[in-house]
């Protein structure tokens, strides 16, 4: 009897023993994937005559803050702000300001308020109350994106001020405030009736002020009467669709923002702006003008100082002072003497040997549209052509074709080689050593190419057809890659083309250019100056080769405004 108690017992142990061992984990009920639900909260959310420093709002969970600090706007502003804490199931706010009277306050808490399971987000709470006897209900909403670019900003508030002195931004809080949401959307609620400006600001040191030189800042030339006999048709009781346009007010002063002496022979100034007009340059100690070459870029943000007197190139150090202009705040004329000094230090990576880059260099093939460019390493003194030949071969004879050598309008050191062109004909281009001399009489070494002109069979033509243009408008092709292909000055409205284009995808941009200076500026809060406008088509255009593409653009027409790429560098002035 005890041995069959004993197997008994020995049968059950297995029996648990190899049940445990095949137990299948629990799975536990669905993933929590709901947001925290508010119960109730004492005071009630919009509750009237509030008088009390505390209020508890209790979750249907537990809950927790992520990120209040970011996320919780106080509308109107607080001088201090509410001490806030989660406790379990619910959240304790503490009012450590004293209120106005008769005043509608929201804390928005934004995304801060999540479950401590699953980090479910409670998007949007705003506790509201009114220390009078009732909530103020007027809204104003509308969108708020960065000037030229379109896109919608990473971090932005919006101000209103029942204060109308242009200094308010300024100096002074705003009577409310509203964050924008990723989209660039914002609302502002519980509005008392009153007359106010509205602003943006991207807020670089969180103080609602626009008091910082790199700070975003949009106004609106609006002023805005809110009280109910205004809004009186609307049901909302709302003013909606208001646009604010983010800029970045362009430095007045010019300075020299990076110098370097690539080659003994070479000075390099770069200024952080486009000066208004050419500078003048001289020696330090000196006026040797015959003694060196200057040229601007195009957008005369740039110059480059070429050295011709043997003793100065021998120099490591050689200074020259710059003569140039600005306008201030008041449109004054501000004159800067400027002495800059450039240091050469060898290493093993300087450049001394007089050289030439061109597409010759890279391929043989020539697309029948571009053009043949060289680009020397210094300007040239002297080009002698009887050195230098171009023929075509034709089967096995050499027949000499005319050509010219034609400098390039901006430029010093580009030149363009140009001639009647034959379609899938075979040219040779030679030229002796000493072809080519430079400022610093160094000679080029002989040249030969051998080159086929080959027809433009991967691109595409665009023509646009422009409506209700107005004097200065710049038109823009750009690339998906955010490059600016190509851009044209209209002051009608015409027929213009973009010939020879790569397949691919592109839009179109227009900028109202009011001051007539070749590119884009932004704007002037002081001077009440708005960014100048931009337009953009409305649908991307995808070229494909061998196509013509024909679109009609009516500028008058009213567009959605749509981001076509983060943050394209503006156009520098066009002189």
């Amino acid at each position: 009897m005890k041995a069959f108690n004993r197997n008994i017992g020995i049968l059950f142990f297995l029996f648990l023993f190899y049940s445990c061992a095949n137990v299948v984990a629990p799975t536990g009920g669905p993933k929590d994937i709901e947001s925290p639900k508010i119960e109730s909260s004492i005071p009630l959310n919009k509750s009237t005559n509030f008088n009390t420093n505390e209020v508890l709002i209790y979750f249907d969970e537990f809950v927790q803050l992520k990120n209040l600090q970011a996320e919780l706007v106080v509308s109107p502003p607080m001088e201090e702000t509410p001490e806030i804490k989660s406790l379990g199931k619910k959240i304790s706010i503490k009012i450590l300001d004293s209120l106005s009277q008769d005043q509608t306050y929201t804390l928005n808490f934004g995304e801060a308020i999540i479950d401590i399971t699953e980090s479910n987000t409670l998007k949007n709470f705003a506790y509201i109350f009114s220390t009078g006897s009732n909530l103020d209900s007027i809204q104003m909403s509308g969108k708020v994106l960065k000037a030229f670019s379109f896109a919608a900003p990473e971090k932005a508030f919006v101000l209103l001020y029942s204060n109308l002195n242009d200094t308010a931004p300024l100096t002074t809080i705003p009577d409310y405030i509203a964050k924008c949401n990723k989209n660039g959307d914002f609302k502002i609620q519980n509005i008392k009736p009153s007359v106010y400006k509205i602003y943006a600001i991207a807020d670089a040191n969180n103080n609602y002020k626009f008091d910082l030189p790199n700070e975003l800042f949009a106004f609106n030339d609006s002023i805005y009467t809110l009280n109910y006999d205004y809004l009186k048709d609307s049901l909302s009781k709302a003013v909606n669709d208001i646009e604010l346009i983010l800029f970045e007010e362009e430095p007045i002063k010019r300075y020299v923002k990076e110098k370097k002496r690539e080659t003994r022979n070479l000075c390099l100034a770069v200024f952080n702006l486009p000066l208004e007009e050419k500078v003048k340059i001289k020696f330090l100690k000196s006026d040797l003008s015959n003694n060196y070459v200057f040229e601007f870029n195009k957008s005369n943000d740039s110059l480059k100082i070429w050295l011709t007197d043997s003793v100065q190139i021998k120099k490591d150090t050689t200074s020259f002072v710059f003569n140039y202009f600005y306008f201030d705040n008041q449109d004054s004329v501000v004159e800067v003497l400027d002495t800059v000094h450039f240091t050469y230090k060898e290493t093993k990576d300087s450049k001394t040997k007089f050289s030439m880059e061109s597409l010759l260099h890279k391929t043989g093939n020539v697309s029948e549209h571009i053009p043949i460019q060289f680009i020397f390493s210094s300007p040239l003194s002297k080009i002698d052509t009887s050195m230098i030949h171009l023929v075509e071969l034709v089967d096995s004879i050499k027949k000499p074709i005319p050509f010219s050598i034609n400098p390039d309008s901006i430029k010093l050191t580009k030149y363009t080689l140009d001639f009647s062109r034959k379609v899938k004909s075979t040219y040779l281009f030679t030229a002796d050593s000493g072809a080519f001399k430079s400022i610093n009489n160094q000679e080029l070494d002989s040249l030969k190419f051998l080159f086929k002109i080959v027809p433009n069979e991967k691109t595409g033509n665009l023509f646009v057809t422009l409506s209700n243009v107005n004097p200065n408008v710049i038109i823009q092709l750009v690339s998906d890659k955010d490059k600016i292909i190509s851009e044209k000055i209209v002051s009608k409205s015409q027929k213009i083309e973009f010939k020879n284009l790569s397949e691919g995808s592109y839009k179109l941009k227009a900028i109202f250019d009011e001051n007539k200076n070749g590119r884009w500026n932004s704007g002037k809060y002081i001077k009440k100056q708005q960014v100048e406008d931009v337009k953009i088509y409305s649908t991307d255009i995808t070229l494909k080769l061998n196509w013509d593409f024909e679109i009609q653009w009516d500028l008058n027409e009213k567009t959605e405004r749509k981001s076509i790429v983060p943050e394209i560098k503006p156009l520098k002035d066009k002189k």
